[in-house]
């Protein structure tokens, strides 16, 4: 056994009280089976959880056994349209949603004072409730129109909530009649016409202050209107199969843009300063079989 110290030595320092069991191990982050969520129960373990993913294919009438998990957590919902909410109690917590399911109701993030990023994949949306939504905090909108009503489209581009954001995305059918949005810094256009032929980006000139756009599923189109964005640093086009890209040239902030293996060679962009890459984000632009 070891001897007592000797009475001249300074005495130990008292030890810190300590609980007699450890602290649960981190799980973060977590992916729990739609099967499992009603069962369930936030405990200490979730105390440091910041990401929590719903996997697998069902329906759930709401989600509130989530409900005490850590503020600011994000929240993925399902990996496809096979999942169905009914309801979105339980997570106005978060600081970050995204739903690949199918979203039937979402008036319960009129109290989501933390939400920053908001991404609904799958439609129709509830396009009622999300009009509505005050969404104070939110700065990033992802949304899937397509099984949206052109009017539909309409309210929601028109909605207070939009001149708020910092960055939006939008997949649609045909070219969006965009409101004014001259905070929008980051912009993504996703877009399905019957006619892919050609497309119209006049609708642009909302958005003055882009840095950052990727846009693209047509073949053929106008750059003027990018081309009067001067503020782009960053440019995804390789979406848009068959253009002249050497006017993107002039763009004086432009660092980085991104153009369909499609384009000819001569018809790339040069300049000092200006990277140049080739993506095929559409089959669409598919280089051709030999």
């Amino acid at each position: 056994a070891p001897s007592e110290p000797a009475p001249s030595d300074p005495a130990p320092s008292k030890p810190e009280p300590s609980d007699s069991t450890p602290p649960p191990p981190s799980i973060d982050p977590l992916t729990i089976d739609v099967g499992d969520v009603s069962s369930f129960v936030v405990g200490p373990k979730h105390a440091a959880l910041r990401s929590l993913t719903i996997d697998g294919c069902g329906t759930l009438a709401d989600l509130v056994p989530l409900r005490g998990l850590p503020a600011g957590i994000e929240i993925q919902l399902g990996k496809s349209n096979c999942l169905t909410v009914e309801r979105l109690d339980g997570i106005e917590h978060a600081g970050a949603l995204t739903a690949f399911a199918i979203v039937l109701d979402v008036s319960a993030l009129s109290h989501a004072t933390q939400l920053r990023r908001l991404s609904l994949r799958n439609g129709p949306l509830p396009m009622a409730g999300l009009v509505a939504l005050k969404l104070p905090s939110l700065r990033s909108l992802d949304v899937n129109l397509r099984k949206s009503s052109r009017g539909d489209v309409q309210r929601l581009l028109e909605a207070p909530l939009l001149g708020m954001l910092d960055e939006l995305g939008i997949t649609l059918d045909a070219a969006p009649a965009l409101p004014a949005l001259p905070r929008l810094r980051s912009l993504d256009v996703s877009l399905f016409p019957d006619d892919t032929r050609r497309g119209e980006f006049r609708f642009l000139r909302a958005v003055p202050n882009l840095k950052r756009l990727r846009i693209g599923g047509v073949e053929q189109a106008d750059l003027g209107p990018i081309v009067a964005l001067r503020e782009l640093d960053t440019l995804d086009v390789a979406g848009v199969c068959r253009i002249d890209a050497r006017p993107l040239a002039k763009l004086p902030k432009l660092s980085w843009v991104t153009i369909s293996r499609l384009v000819d060679e001569a018809h790339k962009p040069v300049r000092a300063g200006l990277e140049v890459h080739r993506s095929n984000p559409y089959a669409l632009c598919s280089p051709p079989r030999p």
